[in-house]
């Protein structure tokens, strides 16, 4: 989704980026779907939370340019759940609109757009503001952000480092908000919840050995009795970051709610640090701490949680490559 330097929000490129299941968002990531939230409300047919009413594009745009005077130049989205139109405001400043189908996703992204990112330093990064919304149509008026997605591979090592040490410096924000967390549910319970889950939707294309694997791994949850839950993106991955040469740009806020920080964390350990360890090292120099769960068994279960839903949502989705992720995390 571009227009010559400017992105924004959901460019899915599924073998890059995971499209999963759960929490109704535009694109439903597999780190979202396997957050540590109630499990028992987090439905896997997320067709449960869809509006009945289906508005057209013309109704959608319509509606956009009656509210707000924006023009809606270009339909930008690949066709995912969220319906998403690059354009510009009256002032002629570019923009994006977007819809969403679920109120819960649009929930999720208008509180990270309106309560958190205000309260982080904007000389940080670069991000989507939000310029207006409509809860009742599901509506969301975003600026656009400058930059060149990080997973184009254009950039050079040096800066590769210096991206790093910024998205580290900008999530170490993110998790220290002060937000109150108001699930009656622990982490504790909710992991193990969040696993059967998974295993009740898997229909078969788990092996026997793999679920053995994951419910030791994972246990009864008590690994995460002393966690709390923080401000989590949920979806923080170089197809996120934009880099304009000199600044970093955070996009895609759609599955922002609280969850372990150790799921902000889990494409990159599976992913990029695995390919660059000295990334993680220019990362965790900006995020200013060494957690002490990232080389423990606490990660080891969030990684597995998240190769099991690779396994069971990539096989029903016919994702090839997020199933072989999956199974190379479990192996």
């Amino acid at each position: 989704m571009r227009r010559r330097g400017l992105f924004f929000l959901d460019r899915h490129s599924i073998d890059a980026a995971f499209t999963l299941l759960p929490l109704a968002g535009c694109r439903r990531s597999v780190t979202s779907a396997l957050d540590c939230r109630n499990g028992s409300n987090i439905v896997i047919d997320h067709k449960r939370n869809a509006d009945k009413s289906v508005p057209d594009d013309n109704r959608i745009t319509a509606c956009a340019s009656r509210r707000w005077q924006f023009d809606a130049q270009r339909r930008v989205d690949p066709g995912g759940s969220c319906r998403v139109w690059a354009g510009t405001c009256s002032d002629g400043s570019a923009a994006f609109l977007k819809w969403h189908p679920q109120r819960r996703s649009w929930r999720q992204e208008e509180q990270a757009l309106r309560q958190w990112l205000p309260q982080i330093a904007q000389e940080l990064a670069n991000r989507p503001e939000l310029l207006d919304s409509s809860e009742q149509e599901g509506l969301l008026l975003i600026s656009a952000v400058a930059g060149e997605p990080v997973e184009s591979g254009t950039d050079s090592e040096q800066e590769l480092h210096i991206i790093h040490r910024q998205t580290g410096v900008f999530l170490r924000e993110l998790h220290r908000l002060e937000v109150v967390d108001e699930d009656p549910v622990a982490l504790s319970k909710a992991m193990p919840e969040r696993l059967q889950g998974w295993i009740d939707k898997a229909d078969g294309v788990l092996e026997e050995d793999q679920i053995v694997q994951a419910t030791k791994c994972i246990g009864d949850g008590s690994l995460f009795a002393n966690d709390r839950r923080v401000a989590c993106h949920n979806d923080y991955q170089p197809r996120n970051w934009l880099w304009d040469g000199h600044r970093l740009g955070i996009i895609d806020f759609e599955h922002a709610h609280l969850n372990h920080p150790g799921f902000d964390l889990v494409r990159l350990q599976v992913g990029t640090w695995q390919e660059s360890p000295s990334l993680r090292e220019s990362f965790l120099d900006g995020y200013g701490q060494y957690p002490d769960w990232l080389d423990d068994e606490r990660m080891d279960a969030i990684i597995t949680l998240f190769a099991i839903g690779c396994v069971v949502w990539g096989t029903q989705h016919h994702q090839k490559k997020l199933v072989e992720l999956g199974r190379r995390c479990l192996a």
